[in-house]
């Protein structure tokens, strides 16, 4: 077993992390009330999939999400929908867990997270950088395969936040609350405007070339955030959340680009 924290820290202040998570993660859900949305979190990736499949085929699924080549099950994965009043999803992004000492050396570079269930017979390496790259450990969670209905990409949860934004922070925000993750990590389309949409602070050039991901050449950046800042991250929008009213708005819309 990998330990859950790379720095040990009071258990005191470990519950006050916590409860910032989940206080935020309520008020992310008092924003959505007024638009007619709701969030949720299922442990099946198979819907996930079948969503993607259904309404976004022309991206399709990545196979770093795909349970069909990946152990994902209740448990190390999930995956956030959020619902319109009729219940259907409109917005969504899936979640897996990966414990780790080095997670771009032991998930990425051997191309484990495109595939664990078995070893490959053969391996077709990604032309990665060597430097600039992070050094992930403890648990990691890496997210993507996120989607937001076309006639909701122009709408906006609070301040600049938009739909794609608040499923990449409730991923996240999930994964550091209830898993104790200490890492959260993504990969997008470079040259693109997700990463920031989704507010996201770190990011690196990942692959330029082929992409085993999606089995094609594509050029594709790294992202993560650690556990303090997103942490940090909460407390901040939520003092800023807590002072201003729900209200309704509309930005201009974005093409989303996650890997």
């Amino acid at each position: 077993m990998y330990p859950i924290q790379n720095t040990p820290i009071p258990d005191e202040a470990a519950y006050e992390e916590t409860a910032t998570l989940y206080r935020y993660i309520a008020e992310i859900d008092e924003r959505l009330r007024p638009l007619g949305l709701t969030a949720d979190v299922d442990g099946d990736l198979r819907g996930w999939r079948e969503l993607i499949c259904e309404k976004a085929p022309r991206f399709g699924v990545t196979r770093a999400l795909d349970p069909d080549y990946n152990d994902l099950r209740p448990g190390n994965s999930y995956w956030i929908k959020i619902l319109d009043d009729t219940g259907e999803p409109v917005a969504c992004q899936a979640d897996r867990i990966c414990p780790s000492r080095h997670f771009v050396k032991e998930w990425l570079w051997t191309n484990r997270l495109y595939g664990d269930k078995a070893p490959p017979r053969q391996w077709r390496p990604m032309p990665l950088p060597m430097k600039n790259l992070p050094i992930l450990s403890g648990t990691v969670i890496y997210g993507g395969g996120t989607w937001v209905d076309p006639k909701f990409r122009a709408t906006n949860v609070f301040s600049d936040v938009s739909l794609g934004g608040i499923a990449s922070r409730l991923g996240r925000l999930h994964g550091a609350a209830f898993f104790s993750a200490d890492n959260f990590s993504a990969t997008i389309v470079a040259g693109r405007k997700f990463g920031q949409l989704c507010g996201l602070q770190n990011s690196a050039t990942f692959t330029r070339g082929y992409y085993t991901g999606r089995g094609a050449d594509l050029d594709v950046d790294f992202w993560w955030m650690s556990r303090p800042e997103i942490v940090a991250q909460a407390s901040e929008e939520l003092d800023v959340l807590e002072r201003l009213p729900a209200k309704y708005a509309v930005s201009e819309p974005i093409e989303l680009a996650v890997a």
